[in-house]
Parts: structure tokens; C-alpha cells; sequence
């Protein structure tokens, strides 16, 4: 079979989220969705009876043996992936109605990358929620002006919300990072720097949600070093590969390392010397976003 997409989802321990996300996929035969799960304690029969929702989709279902994290299940994903394109979900979020709809508008396009609009929304509610405030700044931008595409691939460090040509991966040779935080972000990173072609598209087609359980809510002093290693490495990148004006922002990553205690806060230190975050383009971004913070 000729899949159009393949549909990557980890997942740990929040099956009835994650049958809310599989329902949002329609049952079609041109969709491969993979869920990869994280060495869950859960019974395996749920998933069994998952999987049968879908008649026409191929709907599979791998198991890790130990609990290795969201980038190493990403990964097991991309290996069995043999859809066109890919699409990335997190188990607790959906698509929106219509998605793959206007999914199907790209399908034979010739892009590399294709952005969308998302929204978000709390959990348990669904009542809108701001999380994705920046990520929908950063494509209207994008929508408005083509010569914000490079804001658009460098700023969106996340992988939903877009279309990725599977090709380009596979030819990169592009993986996700398999740490327990911010797996996604030099995954992204390096999409964008091997993207040529890409698109901006207004229209909403996936909803990230918010809850208290989250990883992305977790804090920790292994959360507060590991999120400052990767977003100091995807700088180092950026450098190296002439984008150094796209850098990140540090100030969220320094304020996680203090609030994780002494030890963190020096150990991000260090990492900003090793690989030489505190250039005047990091510096700069993190001393404007201080004076937004102050300012408001």
C-alpha cells in the first residue's frame, strides 16, 4: 500500500487521551498511524481494542521494553513509517476537524515542509488556553510575509502542526534526540535547515492541549540541564550552519536552571561556556525578552 501520511504518536500511561487523538485521524486507507508505546503500564488489550476502530487505516501498535522516553518511541515510529508525508502527534492532543482535508490540498504538492496554525486548549475542558501563543505568532508572521520563512523554520522548534516530506528525513538522515526533555527541538532544527521549499497555510489543523501532568509542565533539575544542553547544542548548530540570527532565547532555560537549585543553575552555566551560548545574538534575544518581562 502507497500511504499519503504516516501518523507518529508515543505514548505512556493516558490511553483513553490517546483514543480522543486516534479518533481525530479519519479511517482511510491511504493513512499509516504508528503508535509507539513507551513501555506503559497499562493493559495491552486496550490497545487491541483501539486498533479496532480502524477498518480502513493501518493502525499499528509497537512496545518498547524499557522506558526510553518521547524521542527514542519518535524514532522506533520513523523506521516503519512509509507514508509520504509525516505527521507528528503527542498522545493527549488531536487534530482538528477537517484536517487531513486540507491535508489533502498538499498531497501532491512539491514542498518540503508545509505549516499550519494550531490551536490549544486545556485538557479536561477544552476551553482555549495561551501555551501556543508564540508558535501562532510566529506563523502569522510567516503567512504575511515570505520573507519570514526562515522565522517560520527555525522558530516552530515543535514537529505537529506541519507536513514533513518523509524523503527529506530519510535522506538527512534526521532522528530525534532520545533525552527525556525537549526531544523535538534539533529534530526540527534540522528539518528546517535541510527544507528548500516550504509553506505557510493559515488554516488550523491541530489542537495541543494543556494539562498539569504534562512533560512539558515537569520541573526538575535533570528537566532544567537537559532542556539547556539541547537548546545550547541547537544554537551551536545554527552558528555553525550560518543562522545565527535565529538563535534561541536562554532566559527561560537560565530561569529553569535557578529554580532547579544551585547545582543546575552553575551546571547550565558551564553548558553556555561549552558551547558558547553567551554570544551577542543569544545574549540579545535573552535581554529583549527581559525587557518584555519587565515592561509588562
Amino acid at each position: 500500500m502507497d500511504y499519503n501520511y504516516s501518523v507518529i504518536i508515543p505514548h505512556y500511561n493516558i490511553v483513553p487521551l490517546l483514543e480522543r487523538c486516534l479518533k481525530s485521524i479519519p479511517d482511510r486507507e491511504d493513512i499509516q498511524i504508528v503508535v509507539v508505546d513507551d513501555n506503559s503500564n497499562v493493559d495491552k488489550s486496550d490497545f487491541d481494542r483501539i486498533i479496532g476502530m480502524f477498518v480502513h487505516a493501518d493502525c499499528q501498535v509497537l512496545f518498547t521494553e524499557e522506558r526510553k522516553g518521547a524521542g527514542y518511541a519518535r524514532n522506533l515510529g520513523l523506521k516503519i513509517a512509509a507514508g509520504k508525508w509525516l505527521l507528528f502527534a503527542d498522545a493527549d492532543d488531536f487534530f482538528e476537524n477537517g484536517a487531513f482535508d486540507v491535508f489533502d490540498d498538499y498531497r501532491d504538492s512539491d514542498k518540503d515542509v508545509i505549516f499550519f496554525d494550531t490551536v490549544s486548549r486545556y485538557s479536561d475542558t477544552l476551553i482555549e488556553s495561551s501555551r501556543n501563543r508564540l508558535y501562532n505568532k510566529i506563523i502569522e508572521r510567516g503567512r504575511t510575509s515570505t520573507d519570514s520563512f526562515n522565522w517560520v523554520k527555525f522558530g516552530t522548534r515543535v514537529p505537529y502542526g506541519k507536513l514533513v516530506r518523509r524523503g527529506l528525513v530519510v535522506k538527512s538522515g534526521i532522528l530525534f534526540d532520545e533525552v527525556c526533555y525537549a526531544n523535538d527541538i534539533m529534530f526540527s532544527t534540522k528539518v528546517a535547515m535541510a527544507a528548500n521549499k516550504v509553506i505557510v497555510d493559515g488554516r488550523i489543523v491541530y489542537c495541543v492541549t494543556e494539562r498539569e501532568n504534562s512533560l512539558v509542565k515537569q520541573a526538575s533539575p535533570l528537566a532544567a540541564i537537559t532542556r539547556f544542553k539541547v537548546i545550547s547544542s541547537v544554537n551551536q548548530y545554527l552558528r555553525i550552519n550560518g543562522y545565527k540570527e535565529y538563535q534561541h532565547s536562554l532566559l527561560p532555560y537560565f530561569r529553569e536552571g535557578w529554580l532547579g537549585g544551585i547545582r543546575s543553575f552553575f551546571t547550565c552555566l558551564y553548558l553556555g561556556v561549552r558551547y558558547k551560548s553567551f554570544n551577542k545574538y543569544a545574549l540579545f534575544l535573552t535581554s529583549r525578552k527581559m525587557r518584555k518581562l519587565l515592561q509588562s
